[in-house]
Order: structure tokens, then sequence, then C-alpha cells
């Protein structure tokens, strides 16, 4: 039951700029699109890596390695997204249209709602968008991104 509900998470919205990559509400349309081509979506696979960029010194004669935090945080998300489109007509030109209007950096905001109903948003600022892959299948597209930045940050950075 739980990996039938991960495979199929309507909880999870991710945006870099104004630019929606995967919804949790799909009454409306993501922005950047057109309407009534899409019937639903879903996200899965999503993941979280985070590196910290750290040094060894190994010092002669010392009885262990000395290690250093050089705070160097990077943070790598990625996840894909399945989408139900009402044709295969519409599919194809939604796939053709979507990779011409991705962003390739931005303030990326990932919102999600618990069973309780809260919420949580989190932030990856000066986010670059390196990977953007997408096919389809009958009406279905699939699409998968990966994203890097900074550390996530629980408040929303203000902009310059």
């Amino acid at each position: 039951m739980v990996r039938e509900n991960a495979a199929k998470n309507k909880n999870m919205k991710v945006t870099i700029g104004t630019f929606t990559l995967a919804e949790h509400d799909f009454t409306s349309t993501p922005a950047g699109h057109q309407a009534t081509t899409l019937k639903s979506t879903a996200v899965s696979d999503f993941r979280i890596n985070r590196e910290v960029a750290g040094q060894i010194a190994e010092f002669v004669r010392a009885a262990q390695v000395k290690t250093f935090d050089r705070k160097n945080r990077k943070t790598s998300i990625s996840f894909s997204v399945a989408r139900e489109h009402t044709t295969i007509r519409n599919c194809e030109a939604w796939i053709l249209e979507h990779s011409t209007k991705l962003p390739n950096s931005g303030l990326v905001t990932l919102q999600a709602k618990s069973d309780s109903g809260a919420s949580s948003e989190r932030y990856l600022q000066d986010a670059v968008l390196v990977v953007a892959e997408s096919h389809y299948e009958g009406a279905s597209s699939f699409h998968t991104y990966q994203i890097i930045g900074g550390d996530i940050l629980t408040e929303k950075p203000k902009t310059t």
C-alpha cells in the first residue's frame, strides 16, 4: 500500500521560478502550458542527495587522518512525473512545447502536504535544471528532472 501511494504522489509541487515542473493540485493548468491538454499528473521516484565538500589530511606518523568540513554544500534533487493527456496528439504537442519552455535556472520551490494536512515548503536558491528528459507512450508522457543547487532553505530567500 505504501508503495502504491509513493508511486502516484499527488501531494508534491515543484516549481523553478514561475514554471511548474510538478503539480500537486491539478485542477488548473501549470504555468507555461496550454489548458485542456492534461487529465492528471503524478510525481514518483523523488530523491534528495546532499553532499558536503570535505578534505582529508594524512599527517606523517599520525595515528589517524584529520578531516575538515570545507562548508561547500551541494543538493541534487531528482524526480519523475507521469502525465495523462486527453489524446495522443495532445501528448506529442505537449512534449514538444514543454521542452522549449523549460527554464535553465532559478529559485526552486518544493511544496508537500502530509496526511494530516500540514504543508511544508523548502527552497533551493539559484538552482540549475541539469537534466530534463521526456518520452511518451500512447496518451501518457513521462518526464525525468534533475536539479542541482546549494543548501535547501526553510525560508524563501529575498529577491534582490
